[in-house]
């Protein structure tokens, strides 16, 4: 439980965002130790998350009715796991937060002007707790997202995946367009489901309540 500074003091500590590393050895999907647990994963969401799937889930959590949790609380459930999506790093989910959070600080260290940046960085991936909370697997909850319902764009991570989606088999989805409208803009669109669109449906469905305690 994150209940005190000392608690905190030490993940940030272990978190130190001068800590080195080359750019070119980030997101390196080509080798590396997690290779595998990786393409694992990628063939998994890419061959799974379909148009139908994403709507099913965005209706199942549309509610929220299905848990009440302090932010601290979930920091914490979000360290019971690691994402088999990242290629860097096989440390818990709190200790990301944490990393962005500080790398934020030390970028940006006028807490008076930037401390909502600060917090955005600490909060930004509560929403995995899809997985340790409701028990969903990491290809419908981490990872890279992707617009559903039309043809899957032959960019990104291990692409060629794609290839055993049933909606690729699909007349409509199968095409550009699929079931929108050229310029129809972001907000028209159906994206993969994920710890991203959870999150917002959070903060969003609870925009008058949401207060993060200081501890």
């Amino acid at each position: 439980m994150i209940d005190n500074k000392d608690n905190v003091s030490v993940l940030q500590n272990f978190c130190d965002p001068s800590a080195t590393k080359k750019t070119e050895d980030f997101y390196n999907h080509t080798d590396g130790p997690r290779f595998s647990t990786v393409e694992k994963f990628y063939y998994n969401q890419h061959t799974q998350q379909t148009y139908d799937f994403a709507i099913s889930k965005m209706k199942n959590y549309e509610d929220m009715n299905k848990l009440v949790l302090d932010p601290w609380d979930a920091l914490e459930l979000g360290g019971s796991f690691v994402d088999d999506s990242d290629p860097d790093t096989e440390l818990d989910q709190i200790f990301h937060s944490f990393q962005v959070a500080e790398s934020l600080r030390k970028a940006f260290p006028d807490e008076d002007k930037y401390d909502w940046l600060h917090l955005t960085g600490l909060i930004h991936d509560l929403g995995k707790i899809l997985t340790p909370a409701f028990g969903e697997p990491q290809w419908c909850n981490v990872g890279d997202t992707f617009p559903v319902g039309c043809m899957f764009e032959r960019v990104g991570v291990f692409p060629e995946y794609f290839d055993h989606n049933p909606d690729i088999k699909q007349p409509v989805y199968s095409t550009k367009l699929g079931i929108y409208q050229q310029g129809c803009g972001l907000n028209n669109l159906i994206m993969s489901f994920g710890h991203d669109e959870y999150l917002y449906k959070v903060l969003t469905h609870e925009k008058n309540t949401t207060q993060i305690t200081e501890k």
